[in-house]
């Protein structure tokens, strides 16, 4: 499976609330199956931690910012210079209910738009 499948493929259980810690593992691998922070961040997030999911996007989105919005709406948003350079605002993400699952949405959202890009060079 490809980092892209990976992230696709989580992105997909953590929006129907079936995400299971192998699918955390297999975007964010560890060595020796030990688990890593970003594995561990991104299930607390999953289970409603913000600090978790602000703690994974300082992790493996450095430099962007975020900002929440209406009834659980939550934007992550790049560096102004990768703004100035791709003009791309950043994904949006809803879940009523948790903020903290609709960032983590948002994240892998931006990752897998990066893993595509990537995939394509």
């Amino acid at each position: 499976m490809t980092q892209l499948e990976a992230l696709i493929a989580l992105r997909d259980a953590v929006e129907a609330g079936t995400a299971n810690a192998k699918q955390f593992q297999a975007v964010w691998p560890g060595y020796m199956g030990l688990t890593t922070l970003r594995a561990v961040k991104a299930r607390e997030a999953y289970g409603g931690s913000l600090d978790a999911a602000l703690a994974l996007k300082d992790a493996v989105l450095p430099g962007w910012g975020w900002m929440a919005g209406d009834k659980g709406t939550v934007t992550v948003i790049p560096p102004e210079r990768m703004y100035a350079e791709t003009g791309l605002i950043g994904p949006t993400c809803r879940i009523a209910d948790d903020p903290a699952r609709a960032m983590l949405l948002a994240i892998l959202a931006a990752l897998i738009a990066q893993a595509g890009a990537n995939e394509g060079r």
